[in-house]
């Protein structure tokens, strides 16, 4: 129950940090990618349903390879697919939402993140969306995590996991939350 980190913070990871409640549904998770904080302005999760939402990830990499496709306009770098889907999204998000990754709630709500699957690669680029961003030179840019498919698989899997096998495994509670 301790703090344990899946995957790698210069490609994708999430950290699974210390119980915030006393029954365990409340956790600290901090996202990574492209070694920058994901989590930054909300890393307090409901267990079941943040769990819930990388369960449905990793389902959506597994069962369908064609979910989230390579990057909609092979002449561009992912960095410009990414500007040029947000932009379209203004007055069409089709095709936007049909790429968006870490759909998650509030945890990801200051994230902008879309996943391009090219030869066994997984794509995540992304930007920060908000105005007070914590660090306001990251404004404006688009970041790019890039890491194998199965990669970010197992980072998803093994934190759903974790959060989950922890919450449901009442032999190690009560928990004194300080």
């Amino acid at each position: 129950m301790g703090r344990a980190t899946y995957g790698q913070l210069t490609r994708f990871a999430i950290t699974v940090g210390e119980i915030l409640s006393e029954n365990g549904g409340s956790r600290r998770v901090d996202v990574w990618a492209a070694d920058r904080w994901l989590a930054c302005d909300d890393n307090n999760v409901y267990v079941p349903f943040f769990a819930g939402c990388l369960q449905q990830a990793v389902r959506s990499l597994l069962s369908d390879p064609q979910c989230r496709r390579g990057r909609p306009y092979r002449e561009l770098s992912v960095e410009d697919n990414y500007r040029r889907l947000r932009a379209d999204a203004e007055t069409d998000s089709t095709e936007y939402t049909a790429y968006r990754f870490m759909n998650w709630g509030p945890t990801a709500d200051n994230v902008g993140m879309l996943l391009f699957r090219e030869d066994g690669t997984a794509y995540l680029p992304f930007s920060f969306l908000r105005p007070d961003h914590h660090v306001p030179s990251e404004l404006g840019k688009v970041f790019v995590a890039e890491l194998p498919e199965w990669e970010l698989a197992s980072v998803l899997h093994d934190a759903a996991w974790a959060l989950m096998w922890d919450w449901a495994d009442r032999s190690k509670w009560p928990i004194k939350i300080e």
